[in-house]
């Protein structure tokens, strides 16, 4: 059945080429959310987009609207600052990669100031008549349903299905006023056509709320609220919370806040009447300019179980940004052992994690990073119990480094390299990799990648590689092709295992904010033989 799905998508997919030959080619990335200060877009490293480059916002397929620089690029997804703004940018925009018609379309785009944002119109030539009413609400986000489908051809017959909806919601501004509503939920069905041991069921349903909330974020006003399922992007290391959370903007640039309420069940999601969670914060903002941005917030929490304390600790994050070219990230937590904790801990006062990035750009050609991750698990009320033989003090303790080069003629290269050991290990775990990228290849504009990665550890020992074509059209179109194989080896002895894949995918803007995604693959080798189908579509509000 997943065989003859797979060739109807091969045809599907052919079919969109061919139809889409009279568009002009180009490197293509579809808008998916717009906040005042950034626009992200749908794309990002895989696709040879990295910090420095520039595209143009072009709506309806010709009207250029805008034009943003990348500030930040993961793998798949990129977040960009407006440079020249001329109409508001809206999701659903295409966000194309700068050519000859593009730099000729950008000229005639006025320059962004320090008021433009994403989100708010340019100035006019002529006043206009202020309006009375304030702006409606706004609503971003997106809602899909998407369906992961595996046919195991092994004498394992581990077949699997796993339909999801997915829903992530955004309104502000509602009753015209700072008021907002937030809403990320996932509802998933995993459906296996054999019990998979006596713990995993045959067929289970897994609802998660992972946030669901009412607040005021006037920052203007003197006390701003949130209340229902929350967590804060400013203070993550606190997690998510079900309560209440108040802050008082007493200064310019500072805010202080109280939380209490409970802390949900970190495997289910779900409501924990006895797990209480509260605590206060103090959060500094500064220099909040293109120039230079500082960011730190110190919090005290507290949890408990009921009226057993369950943990105790003073969480620290804070970031810097000296314009494009230098920032730093940093987190830490400082565990307060008291009780049954201090006896198992063994001192009054554990660091338990320890995270710095620090990231330095030279225009578009060259990004350099650091990261330091110094991770150790911690005594909770749920783990009371464990044996002390089984909890390993330091969980994570590492370093890696990445560099990143922009080449003339489209061309990327990066590097990364790493090293990560536990308590108790004679011998480390190497890590590293490699990839190269090439954008707009005429005269097809397509974009080819390679990538190799390799580890050696205390046990094992194996390297992956891949090499992928895609093809992007003006419509917001996307295919892709790709190969790749893992390898590895166990230190003791035994013969190497290869897996290799094959991969066939693309995603489709099918207009008025709908859009569809499916990747088609087959596996074969020493451990696996087997299809699999991964397919999504959804809406963008």
């Amino acid at each position: 059945m997943l065989r003859r799905i797979g060739l109807i998508g091969v045809l599907l997919l052919i079919g969109t080429v061919l139809s889409a030959q009279e568009e002009k080619p180009g490197k293509i990335f579809p808008v998916t959310f717009v906040s005042p200060e950034f626009v992200y877009v749908k794309g990002g490293t895989a696709n040879g987009l990295a910090p420095g480059m520039e595209l143009v916002i072009v709506r309806n397929k010709r009207e250029a609207v805008a034009a943003v620089k990348v500030v930040f690029a993961a793998e798949h997804s990129a977040s960009c600052r407006l440079v020249r703004l001329k109409k508001v940018v809206q999701p659903g925009d295409l966000a194309v990669m700068i050519d000859d018609e593009s730099r000729r379309r950008l000229k005639e785009m006025p320059e962004v100031t320090p008021s433009d944002s994403a989100t708010a119109p340019p100035p006019m030539s002529a006043p206009e008549k202020p309006s009375r009413r304030p702006p409606v609400a706004r609503i971003s986000g997106y809602l899909s349903l998407q369906t992961y489908r595996v046919e195991d051809s092994s004498p394992r017959n581990l077949d699997f299905t796993q339909p999801t909806l997915r829903l992530n919601l955004h309104a502000y501004r509602l009753f015209r006023r700072e008021i907002s509503l937030k809403l990320r939920s996932r509802s998933r069905l995993n459906w296996r056509t054999r019990n998979f041991g006596d713990s995993v069921p045959r067929k289970e349903w897994r609802h998660r709320v992972y946030e669901f909330s009412l607040g005021y974020d006037n920052l203007r006003a003197p006390l701003n609220f949130r209340m229902g399922r929350m967590a804060d992007n400013f203070m993550s290391g606190v997690g998510q919370l079900d309560g209440l959370q108040v802050q008082v903007n007493a200064l310019p640039g500072m805010r202080l806040g109280i939380f209490y309420g409970s802390q949900p069940h970190w495997r289910s999601s779900a409501w924990q009447w006895g797990a209480r969670k509260y605590g206060a914060y103090a959060r500094i903002i500064a220099g909040n300019t293109p120039a230079r941005r500082w960011e730190s917030t110190l919090a005290a929490v507290a949890e408990y179980h009921f009226s057993t304390v369950s943990r105790e600790y003073v969480y620290l994050q804070s970031f810097y940004e000296a314009g494009e070219r230098v920032s730093v990230y940093g987190s830490a937590e400082m565990d307060v052992n008291r009780h049954w904790r201090k006896a198992k801990a063994g001192e009054r006062f554990s660091l338990t994690n320890l995270y710095i990035a620090a990231r330095y750009r030279s225009g578009r050609e060259l990004s350099l990073g650091l990261t330091v991750d110094n991770r150790k698990n911690y005594w909770s009320y749920e783990v009371r119990t464990l044996a002390d033989s089984l909890f390993d003090e330091a969980l994570r303790m590492g370093a890696r480094g990445d560099l990143t080069v922009q080449l003339p003629g489209h061309w990327m290269m990066t590097a990364t390299a790493g090293v990560r050991r536990r308590t108790g290990q004679t011998r480390p775990m190497y890590s590293y990799s490699g990839s190269i990228r090439r954008a707009n290849l005429s005269p097809a504009q397509l974009s080819l990648s390679a990538h190799y990665a390799g580890f050696s550890g205390p046990f094992t020992w194996g390297s992956t590689a891949s090499a992928a074509i895609s093809k992007g059209f003006l419509a917001g179109h996307r295919l892709s092709l790709s190969y790749g194989q893992y390898r590895y080896r166990f230190v003791g002895g035994g013969d190497p295992r290869r897996n290799q894949w094959a991969r066939l995918g693309g995603y489709f803007n099918l207009g008025g904010h709908l859009f569809l995604w499916g990747q088609y693959e087959y596996s074969w080798g020493s451990d696996l033989n087997l299809l699999r189908l991964w397919g999504e579509v959804g809406y963008r509000f």
